[in-house]
């Protein structure tokens, strides 16, 4: 696939093609030297998998040591993130691919060791020119080590993210909540509302599509953020707010 430095990026439908730069085409637009200088893991990856092209961030949060390193490689080859987050984003990807929509969706990715940080994800299906579906574009915001305002205001303003489409239609899906001024992330929230229910890891796991060992990871991120360390306390810390 040509990914070269001097292809443009138009917004297509639901998606982005990439263009020769023509005279008549050039404008504002950005290239693909352009988006991958943005402060934010960038990267291109076909309906296997693989990675196409992307940019350095994204290279060292996968655990490669360089770009170079990182293209050809699928999303399971990944040495520092671990099976189960791999397989998520993959699915992710897929259903993207299979749908034909931009999606927004704020995870919790861990790494071999079980440590996790989260994640403000963007990706747009990939078209060619034939407008047929080859991959995914996307964009990965490590929220509080890359800049999350500046990051969607530079998707916003060059066309990527449209405020009154794309946000609103995705919000329900991406965001999470709140609790006293505790932000705790869509899948925290959830696993703390089917907590106050009575449900256990493993029906948790069954009802959000998740394995036991990653609700045991959401309920232990909650844990630390309430400066708590049993679900009993975790259920008394957050049951007012749910009744």
């Amino acid at each position: 696939m040509d990914i070269s430095s001097q292809l443009l990026l138009q917004r297509s439908g639901h998606g982005i093609r990439l263009i020769k730069p023509r005279s008549n085409n050039i404008g504002n637009a950005l290239t693909v030297a352009d988006i991958m200088c943005m402060p934010m893991n960038v990267y291109f990856s076909n309906g296997e998998g693989i990675t196409e092209q992307c940019n350095e961030a994204c290279a060292v949060s996968c655990g490669y040591k360089s770009v170079k390193e990182a293209i050809g490689k699928s999303i399971f080859d990944s040495p520092y993130v671990n099976n189960e987050s791999n397989q998520i984003c993959f699915n992710t990807n897929q259903d993207i691919i299979k749908s034909n929509r931009l999606k927004m969706i704020e995870e919790r990715i861990y790494d071999q060791d079980g440590t996790g940080w989260q994640t403000l994800s963007i990706k747009l299906p990939w078209y060619d020119d034939n407008n047929k579906t080859i991959g995914i574009f996307g964009w990965s915001i490590v929220i509080g080590q890359q800049p999350l305002a500046e990051s969607l205001t530079l998707l916003m303003k060059n066309g990527f993210v449209k405020p009154a489409v794309d946000l609103v239609d995705n919000y329900a899906s991406v965001t999470g909540r709140q609790i006293g001024n505790i932000y705790f992330s869509k899948r925290e929230f959830e696993c703390l509302t089917l907590l106050t229910k009575g449900k256990s890891a493993p029906e948790m796991g069954k009802i959000l599509g998740l394995s036991h060992r990653t609700i045991e990871q959401y309920l232990a991120s909650c844990k630390l953020k309430l400066k708590v360390r049993t679900k009993s306390q975790l259920i008394d810390k957050v049951r007012a707010y749910f009744l």
